[in-house]
C-alpha cells in the first residue's frame, strides 16, 4: 500500500500560481519517516526555531524563510537524506491562477472544478499513472494537508473516481485508490515536507528561472537540495490543458447526471403507465 501526501501554496487568486506538491511512498517507509522526522525537529539547533501547536512542533516552509540561510540549508538536506530513503516518487502539478480563469471565462454555469480541484485531479491521474507503470498492483491512499480553499472539490473528485473505480474493471486498473484524508500539518512530517516541495515549487516559479519551468533541472533556492537525486520533473498544465479537463469534467458530470436521470425515469411508476 502506498500513500500520497500533498500539500498546496498559493492558493488565493491574488497570487501568481496554485501548486499542489508532494511525495509517495509505502506507508511502512512512511511510519519510519515519522520517528526519524521527530527525531530531527527536536535536534537543538532547530528546535527553537520551529512553529508549535497544542504543543507539537512542526516545520511551515514559509516561516523557514526567516531562518539563517545556513541553518535552512542544513534542515533541507537532512530532509532530503530522510526522503531519499523513503520516497518513491514526487508529484508536482503548477496551474496559473489567470490560465484557470481563462479556461472558464465563457463557461460561468459548468465550472465543475475549482482551481484547487484541477490541480488535484491532474495530481491523481500522475500518482495513478507512476504507480501503473512502476509499481504494478500497488493501490494508495491520499492525505491532504486541512485548510486549503477549495478543498472539497478534490473530495468530490476522489470520491467520484473511487466510485468509478468499484463499477468498472478498467477504472480499477488506472486508478488504484482507495481512501483520501484531511489532516493537520503538525500531526505529520510526511505533509511538512509536502509544504516544503510545494513552497519551493512556488518560489521557484517566481523567481528568473520560472520561465523555464518543466523544462530545466535547475531550480530556485531550497529546491535544488530537496529533490535532488529525486528524479522529479513537476508539471504545469497550460491553457490548453485546462480546457481540456474543464471538457473532460463537465463531460463526466453530464453523463452522470444523464445515467442519474435514466435511472429514475426507469424507476418512476408513472413512467412505466403504473400509479
Amino acid at each position: 500500500m502506498l500513500a500520497a501526501y500533498l500539500d498546496a501554496s498559493g492558493t488565493t487568486s491574488d497570487q501568481r500560481w496554485l501548486v499542489l506538491a508532494g511525495f509517495v511512498a509505502p506507508i511502512e517507509k512512511w511510519a519510519t519517516f515519522e520517528h526519524e522526522w521527530k527525531l530531527l525537529l527536536n535536534e537543538s539547533r532547530y528546535r527553537p526555531h520551529l512553529e508549535e501547536r497544542n504543543g507539537t512542533p512542526y516545520s511551515h516552509a514559509i516561516r523557514m524563510q526567516q531562518w539563517r540561510p545556513d541553518l535552512r540549508e542544513a534542515f533541507y538536506a537532512s530532509t532530503n537524506y530522510l526522503l531519499r530513503h523513503t520516497a518513491s516518487f514526487a508529484i508536482g502539478v503548477a496551474i496559473k491562477h489567470v490560465d484557470y480563469a481563462a479556461a472558464f471565462e465563457k463557461f460561468p454555469l459548468t465550472t465543475k472544478d475549482s482551481t484547487y480541484g484541477l490541480a488535484f485531479r491532474s495530481a491523481m491521474v500522475a500518482v495513478c499513472k507512476n504507480i501503473g507503470e512502476n509499481h504494478k498492483g500497488e493501490e494508495v491512499e491520499f492525505i491532504l494537508e486541512k485548510g486549503d480553499p477549495n478543498q472539497g472539490g478534490a473530495k468530490t473528485i476522489f470520491d467520484g473516481t473511487a466510485s468509478d473505480r468499484r463499477k468498472l474493471a478498467e477504472a480499477d486498473r488506472l486508478f488504484p485508490v482507495t481512501k483520501m484524508s484531511i489532516e493537520e500539518k503538525e500531526k505529520f512530517g510526511a505533509l511538512q515536507v509536502a509544504d516544503m516541495h510545494a513552497y519551493s515549487v512556488y518560489r521557484h516559479l517566481r523567481s528568473r528561472l520560472g520561465g523555464k519551468y518543466g523544462a530545466t533541472n535547475e531550480y530556485h533556492g531550497d529546491i535544488n537540495i530537496l529533490l535532488s537525486d529525486m528524479l522529479h520533473q513537476p508539471f504545469r498544465l497550460t491553457l490548453s490543458d485546462i480546457r481540456n479537463l474543464r471538457r473532460a469534467s463537465i463531460e463526466n458530470y453530464m453523463h452522470k447526471k444523464r445515467f442519474g436521470m435514466s435511472r429514475i425515469r426507469h424507476t418512476d411508476p408513472a413512467a412505466r403507465g403504473g400509479r
